[in-house]
């Protein structure tokens, strides 16, 4: 089908082409019922305005609000994401967008109200948000919305709320698919751990939902192959893990499999014997040193980098275009085995082409 121009729309819809960039400006000044007829025929034809020069054309700015976490010498996870922010900002910016952001503490709830607060005090245009304590977004979310700032969730989805789409993994089918790669390990009657080092899990919704797939598959599939669970407070006091870790397998001699369902597989990669299988998420740069080193059986990636880059198109072309996304983008569940690292997201995202992360 043959996309119109402003010209040939105004034509067909018997108007100015004044009225027609009205319309798809979403100016005042027309009449509903000329609106809605300009309106059938964009969407007929499938118009899109020429991006640079609707940029040219309006001297409006926009500004997208991130709240994620920082990076963190516990885990590097977030680092990823932010480059794909940064490189779909490259991609965007000339059109009038900048990016402004809100990083909080991924282990402090204080840290994400204040954050969430700064974040509102703002007023940015949209936001992409990565809500991952559960209870203190649901009660700073309506803040958003009471002011009509549209905004996305990214990595983790949280239901009952108004956002415009969500751009991340599937967690729940996540931690089937780790619960999938561990029976390949277990034996008839062999058991495998969680290991956990946040409380209040059920707070954590897409660590929570990834127990909740793992812990589904062996109940469902193999309920002969019991499923424990470990909690490490401090990962910090290295002796100490040691030590409990240590003492818990000669409580349960029958552990062949460790899973952690966060981006920390790594601090215990070398706490456990070659014998026991270990399978985790991301592809962090200390994750895939121990996956070469033979420490680590699988590593699931989320595509992070991935994530941060559509987020960003995604509220572009909604801010810009008027264009409603998708509910949900999920991301590939990728598995990444010590084969096969070079030819998978990390290895093509990798790459320090934008400054640091702070």
């Amino acid at each position: 089908m043959k996309k119109l121009t402003i010209k040939e729309i105004a034509q067909l819809a018997n108007v100015s082409e004044g009225t027609v960039d009205r319309v798809i400006h979403n100016r005042s000044g027309v009449s509903e019922r000329t609106r809605q007829k300009i309106q059938q025929i964009i969407d007929r034809h499938e118009f899109s305005l020429n991006p640079i020069a609707s940029a040219l054309a309006s001297s409006r700015q926009y500004t997208i609000g991130v709240l994620i976490p920082r990076k963190d010498i516990r885990s590097d996870y977030w680092e990823m994401p932010y480059r794909g922010i940064e490189a779909g900002w490259a991609r965007i910016k000339d059109f009038g967008f900048s990016v402004r952001y809100f990083l909080y503490d991924q282990f402090d709830e204080a840290s994400f109200d204040t954050c969430f607060d700064q974040l509102v005090e703002a007023a940015p245009d949209g936001v992409i948000l990565a809500p991952i304590f559960a209870r203190e977004a649901a009660q700073k979310i309506p803040l958003l919305e009471e002011r009509q700032i549209p905004y996305l969730f990214m990595d983790t989805q949280l239901v009952g709320f108004e956002s415009i789409s969500f751009v991340g993994q599937d967690s729940f089918e996540g931690g089937v698919v780790a619960a999938r790669l561990m029976q390949l390990f277990l034996s008839e009657k062999g058991k495998s751990v969680i290991l956990q080092t946040r409380q209040n899990i059920s707070n954590h919704d897409a660590i929570f939902k990834r127990i909740g797939g793992y812990q589904s598959f062996f109940a469902t599939n193999y309920p002969q192959n019991e499923v424990l669970t470990l909690f490490v407070a401090d990962t910090a006091a290295i002796p100490e893990m040691q030590s409990q870790i240590r003492a818990f397998l000669e409580a349960h001699p029958a552990v062949e499999g460790v899973f952690v369902p966060s981006s920390r597989i790594s601090t215990f990669s070398g706490f456990f014997p070659n014998r026991i299988a270990l399978i985790g998420f991301d592809t962090t740069t200390s994750n895939i040193n121990a996956l070469e080193r033979g420490e680590i059986k699988f590593l699931i990636s989320q595509k992070s980098f991935d994530q941060g880059f559509q987020a960003v198109l995604l509220l572009f072309d909604y801010l810009l275009y008027k264009k409603i996304p998708r509910r949900q983008y999920f991301s590939d569940i990728e598995i990444v085995l010590k084969e096969n690292i070079k030819y998978t997201s990390f290895a093509n995202n990798n790459s320090k082409i934008f400054p640091d992360f702070k």
